[in-house]
């Protein structure tokens, strides 16, 4: 008899079978557990830090050719890099501190400018055009995941709370995906609302 089936040999096919269910069973149980336990939270979108940034930053960053969306919207500035289709939203406080920042992929009328690199992702990695499955492997379970339309097209809708992280933290990132499941926008907001 060879070495590897002298262990087996000492018990019965039945015990073996039943001791390899009893540790798929074990295992098995243990992964959702480690799931909920892998949870990171998210500091920065496009380098800018909401709550922490300011925008004479976002104006250094990405420089002087924005706009603002409307009239009345002084609030929020706007750079729209026309090669990439890159379109970065800053929403700051009275204060000048930002408040949202919001990257997507998008044609838009705006006077364009050229981004620089890294401001279509998050500060752990996360990019416009990936797939939900690399946004829970970066950030563990959704607060919340479910249909909804973005500029009348059906999207998956994701979002992350990170609350638990402190106040003192971005506290939550949406993230909308089409329905190739690739990432075309997300926002990390300094406020739950």
């Amino acid at each position: 008899m060879t070495t590897w089936l002298r262990p087996l040999s000492k018990f019965s096919l039945g015990r073996w079978v039943a001791g390899w269910l009893a540790a798929v069973g074990v295992l098995g149980f243990c992964v959702p557990v480690r799931a909920q336990a892998h949870r990171h939270f998210e500091l920065t979108l496009a380098g800018l830090r909401p709550g922490v940034s300011r925008l004479s930053g976002a104006l250094r960053r990405f420089g002087p050719r924005w706009s603002h969306p409307s009239g009345d919207e002084h609030d929020i500035y706007q750079w729209y890099d026309a090669r990439r289709r890159l379109a970065i939203s800053v929403e700051v406080s009275r204060e000048g501190i930002v408040r949202y920042v919001t990257v997507w992929r998008h044609r838009l009328a705006l006077a364009s400018t050229v981004l620089p690199p890294g401001s279509a992702r998050t500060g752990l990695g996360l990019r416009l055009g990936q797939s939900p499955a690399r946004a829970r492997a970066l950030y563990g379970p959704p607060f919340f995941s479910g249909p909804s339309v973005l500029d009348r097209r059906q999207v998956l809708y994701v979002s992350f709370k990170f609350s638990w992280a402190g106040a003192d933290k971005p506290q939550v990132l949406e993230c909308s995906f089409n329905a190739a499941h690739r990432l075309i926008k997300m926002t990390l907001s300094a406020d739950y609302y």
